[in-house]
């Protein structure tokens, strides 16, 4: 089965017939970024890069798009204002529950693509912790979408990747959302702001309070386009959806493995 769906548009019945293929979940965030773009950035980015990629994807095998969850682990941001957050284990609890429910309705395979750095680690504690009850042919993954950066945006950019209401995440609202992005607004200093965490390598330490010195923001949006936003959202999703299409086989791979030592 091939085809791209999204399963807010769907009926029960619907749904229903799709069970065998494959469920993308974008996680994001709601929260402040910086004096010159909104607070959905995070979610429009990670919505608009899940819908590109499986429409990619469905060219090749059954995938359905799910809503994006719009609220994430985002207490760092609280000093700023203009932020929603839920706490690490609130956001690991309810993606493990959103994939229970869906493993109780037959979906057997789920892909979080996640557009948040604070999602990060609780994605990868729930991704674990639903391997542990994963019935046969269940499986849950995901990636963070930057994580496909390395290769898909060359020549690299001079900014930092994804970063925080900087360069980056302003060339892709203005390729998305340009009456969203308030350049008009945005401080004069374009940094780059330093964020006082994992400074010795190899080494986690994670400081959340010292977020404060960098305003905010990771670096200033002066050198944001709107044509690199383009060519990053459409070189990303690509990148993506391949690696989609790896787990897939890899899955796909594993299932046969499984019926031949298993007959029926």
């Amino acid at each position: 089965m091939t085809g791209f769906a999204r399963f807010a548009e769907l009926t029960r019945v619907q749904l229903s017939e799709r069970t065998g293929g494959l469920v993308v979940i974008p996680l994001a965030a709601t929260e402040q970024h910086g004096d010159h773009l909104p607070t959905q950035t995070d979610s429009a980015i990670v919505t608009a890069l899940a819908e590109r990629t499986c429409a990619i994807v469905g060219e090749a095998i059954h995938v359905t798009l799910a809503p994006t969850v719009v609220v994430g682990v985002s207490g760092h941001h609280l000093p700023f204002g203009g932020t929603l957050s839920v706490t690490s284990d609130t956001f690991i609890r309810s993606l493990i529950d959103m994939v229970t429910a869906l493993r109780s309705q037959g979906f057997t395979r789920t892909f979080f693509i996640n557009g948040h750095g604070g999602n990060d680690a609780s994605m990868r504690v729930a991704i674990e912790r639903l391997a542990l009850t994963a019935e046969e042919r269940q499986s849950a993954a995901g990636l963070s979408y930057w994580n496909a950066a390395e290769r898909a945006l060359q020549p690299k950019p001079e900014f930092p990747v994804p970063g925080h209401a900087g360069a980056f995440e302003t060339s892709i609202m203005l390729a998305l959302h340009p009456a969203l992005v308030h350049l008009d607004r945005a401080p004069a200093e374009q940094g780059p702001f330093p964020l006082v965490t994992n400074e010795v390598p190899g080494v986690s330490d994670s400081r959340f309070a010292d977020w404060r010195l960098s305003d905010g923001r990771t670096d200033g949006p002066a050198a944001a386009t709107k044509e690199f936003g383009e060519t990053a959202l459409d070189a990303l999703s690509r990148e993506i959806a391949e690696l989609i299409a790896s787990h897939v086989r890899l899955l796909d791979e594993r299932s046969a493995t499984t019926t031949q030592r298993n007959p029926a």
